[in-house]
């Protein structure tokens, strides 16, 4: 089911993830467990496929793009997104965050997503990482291995509608020195003329949390 969020900033379309639902815009954000709550709709089919990331994915080069850096309180990373985008808080709790992402009034309805983050319990293990994988929505599509703590599941048709989804589950270090102990989840659509967007704004946050 595609959900479109409206509010003070902006419209954003993503998949539901199953988490509590969030307070609109505009308000305070909700507190939320930190683990989805409930079953996803459409989990992603196990096990990923063999792979790496896809080298040809297109980066944000300014110019000719226009782009600015983000660094949403909470999430750790700082990314590249499209100038007239924001990311607006939706949802907090304990070792958790998350935010949608999207243009800014005025701008495209119908691009957009979200970005959580959240604790991995220790031990944040190959069982443990996998059972939060298979706890994301991800619209029924067959998980791709991007690397070994992360993996991608992308199509041009959303429930049989005619746009680019692209989802990610991948784990990371909060800091240099620390284990893997948290989980990022990257989940946008947009209209598929438009899927390098997305693409572009993946591989920064893939290149800044380094996974």
């Amino acid at each position: 089911m595609l959900v479109l969020i409206a509010g003070g900033g902006g419209v954003y379309a993503w998949q539901a993830s199953g988490d509590t639902p969030t307070t609109p815009e505009g308000t305070n954000a909700a507190t939320e467990a930190p683990l989805p709550t409930a079953t996803p709709l459409r989990p992603g089919i196990e096990p990923p496929q063999d792979g790496n990331w896809d080298t040809k994915w297109p980066r944000f080069i300014d110019p000719p793009d226009k782009v600015r850096e983000v660094n949403p309180d909470g999430v750790g990373f700082k990314f590249l997104v499209p100038r007239d985008w924001d990311c607006q808080l939706s949802g907090s709790g304990q070792g958790f965050v998350k935010y949608n992402c999207g243009p800014t009034p005025g701008g495209s309805v119908e691009i957009g997503g979200e970005l959580v983050v959240r604790e991995c319990p220790d031990p944040c293990d190959d069982a443990r990482r996998l059972a939060m994988r298979k706890a994301e929505e991800a619209w029924g599509l067959r998980w791709k291995r991007g690397s070994r703590l992360s993996s991608y599941a992308e199509a041009n048709d959303i429930d049989g509608e005619a746009r680019y989804g692209l989802v990610i589950v991948a784990y990371s270090r909060s800091a240099p020195d620390s284990a893997v102990n948290r989980q990022i989840v990257f989940r946008m659509t947009a209209p598929v003329e438009q899927a390098d967007v997305i693409r572009k704004i993946s591989r920064s946050v893939r290149t800044s949390a380094l996974f």
